[in-house]
């Protein structure tokens, strides 16, 4: 169940049942065509996203995106990290969009993907267990400009307004701003 409090008094709000039976492998919230939405990925479902407005409506199943494992939405678009081998951690972005196609090359990496966070499509952000966080251009591969090292893994990032980024790392945080427009 994915169950939705007020912040201002933690109230109850709505209670969305996900159909997921299996232990939820990743998770990102995100406007959708300018609505509300949640992904979701699991280990033996496939990928859905829940319209967090109408609790009644049925999820978009996304069956094409195999075992990815959901780590952002950027615009009408899922990011999802892959394995290469066998769990052996997340090598691999994918972008997918709500009808199931992907959208855009396979984004390898020889360091494990441990975050990522769009900016504005077609870019996102992404923290590696290197300690680097590469701006991408996720429609072409290529990034946009030189990747920031970090004293440690990145294991929390999201964006400003402004397309900052803010990184949590170790028991830090950093707000970085890209040297591209």
């Amino acid at each position: 169940m994915l169950k939705i409090w007020r912040p201002a008094d933690g109230a109850l709000l709505a209670e969305i049942a996900t159909g997921i039976s299996s232990k939820v492998t990743g998770f990102a919230a995100g406007l959708v065509d300018g609505r509300p939405f949640v992904a979701l990925s699991s280990y033996r479902q496939p990928m859905r996203l829940h319209a967090l407005e109408d609790s009644t409506e049925n999820p978009i199943t996304i069956p094409e995106a195999g075992n990815g494992v959901v780590l952002g939405i950027v615009g009408s678009h899922i990011v999802a990290g892959h394995f290469e081998h066998e769990r052996m951690g997340l090598h691999t972005i994918r972008m997918w969009n709500i009808s199931g196609r992907k959208v855009g090359p396979d984004i390898r990496g020889e360091a494990e993907v441990t975050t990522v966070a769009g900016r504005t499509l077609p870019t996102a952000y992404i923290g590696r267990a290197d300690g680097t966080v590469s701006l991408t251009d996720l429609v072409t591969g290529r990034d946009l400009c030189n990747p920031c090292r970090l004293p440690s893994r990145p294991r929390a990032m999201t964006v400003t307004d402004s397309g900052d980024l803010v990184v949590g790392f170790g028991s830090d945080l950093a707000r970085i701003r890209p040297p591209v427009p």
